[in-house]
């Protein structure tokens, strides 16, 4: 059996192949699991969700009805009952309603939010109607709900070149994060900060190359680990405008680097913790909704085989960081860190084991699963009382009044 973009079997060892289960069921075959005592039971996980066959293939149960959905991130907007946007893999993109008005939330609530399968959706902060969204490799939209319009708001060089732009990196989840003094001004991350004022009708660069790309290196030989950085093979992973100062951008990039400006892009500091290798993806950085000095950045290293748990907080505009993931165990690694914007020392964090809380501002952590299932958790928003979370596989969950 070879799981791939179809499910494959080989009956004469391997000489010829046939597709036993293909669309609909997901478009990417992952695993497959053959009962050892019965081989007509089987199991094929898929990034659309599960299927179960008691006939050795010949028929399969729907995935429809689970939820499975992997979000790679999770935003909300400013409506009442306020939705909840985030791309899913191989399943476009979602907007659905925190409340529904039939006693429950059904797939009536569900709804495209007029994005791809990945990158982040940004809802407009005084017109939850208007969505921003992102796709593979720069692609960037906006949808108006109320008509249905998808206009295409990506950089020049990437309306021009498409997926093979040569002037500029992205990568499958950019991040596309609005100003909290401004709602016009829209930020996207590629190797450089960009800053669109209008609407994504044009953008501008307000930074330099911030992965570490040496332009003195040459691009000759072959590529390696070592110098794959140097060579501009990284990119602007997350973005982080200061809720409370102006102008203050936090930025880290998926090669290991984290950047501060205060003066909206005109000048920029490198403060990245001192210990960091490279390529420790800076998953996500949250500046402090309380003081400007203070910012929290989760950092993933799982693609260097370190699954232990890395979260940094600055107090000093990132002179100095201290770890802070006591509490959190070897294996569920770090994709998020939210702060609470009302209750000061609050966190939350997104691991791959779960969610876990810090009452401290980080000094320890608890986990706070109760009846979400050990699942990876790639992103937190906060709104009004309720903790949203984005799973990789079992979709959103909504804990209320915390």
């Amino acid at each position: 059996y070879a799981p791939n973009v179809s499910l494959y079997r080989s009956t004469d060892g391997g000489k010829t192949f046939t597709a036993i289960k293909g669309a609909p069921g997901g478009d990417d075959y992952h695993s497959l699991w053959i009962d050892p005592q019965n081989p007509q039971r089987m199991i094929f996980g898929s990034d659309q969700g599960v299927g179960i066959s008691v006939d050795g293939g010949k028929s399969w149960s729907s995935w429809y009805n689970q939820p499975t959905a992997q979000f790679y991130h999770v935003s909300v907007d400013n409506a009442f009952p306020y939705h909840i946007y985030g791309a899913q893999q191989d399943s476009g993109s979602v907007d659905i309603t925190s409340r529904g008005n039939d006693g429950s939330i059904t797939f009536r609530d569900w709804h495209s939010a007029g994005a791809g399968e990945s990158g982040y959706i940004a809802a407009d902060p005084k017109d939850p109607n208007i969505l921003y969204g992102g796709g593979t490799f720069g692609e960037l939209n906006r949808y108006d709900k109320r008509t249905g319009q998808v206009t295409v708001i990506a950089p020049e060089a990437v309306r021009t070149f498409g997926a093979a732009h040569p002037e500029m990196r992205f990568t499958w989840t950019s991040p596309l994060v609005f100003s909290p003094q401004n709602p016009h001004v829209l930020y996207l991350g590629a190797q450089h900060v960009l800053k669109s004022s209008n609407r994504g009708d044009s953008w501008e660069k307000i930074s330099p190359d911030l992965t570490g790309m040496d332009l003195h290196t040459s691009g000759e030989g072959p590529l390696s680990a070592r110098n794959a950085k140097a060579r501009g093979h990284g990119v602007v992973y997350t973005i982080a405008p200061s809720p409370v100062a102006a102008g203050q951008i936090w930025a880290g990039s998926d090669t290991g680097l984290i950047h501060l400006t205060r003066d909206g892009g005109k000048t920029w500091k490198n403060v990245t913790p001192p210990e960091l290798s490279d390529w420790s993806k800076i998953s996500l950085i949250e500046a402090s909704h309380f003081d400007a000095r203070t910012a929290y950045a989760a950092v993933d290293r799982h693609r260097l085989s370190d699954i232990a748990p890395y979260i940094y907080r600055t107090r000093d505009f990132g002179k100095t960081w201290k770890r802070i993931n006591s509490g959190i165990p070897n294996g569920a690694f770090v994709r998020a860190v939210r702060e609470d914007p009302v209750r000061k020392s609050l966190l939350f964090a997104g691991t791959e084991l779960g969610v876990f809380f810090s009452l401290n501002s980080g000094d320890s952590w608890q986990p706070l699963n109760l009846n979400l299932p050990v699942v990876p958790v790639r992103d937190l928003a906060i709104k009004n009382n309720d903790l949203i979370a984005a799973t990789h596989g079992r979709s959103f969950w909504v804990l209320d009044d915390i």
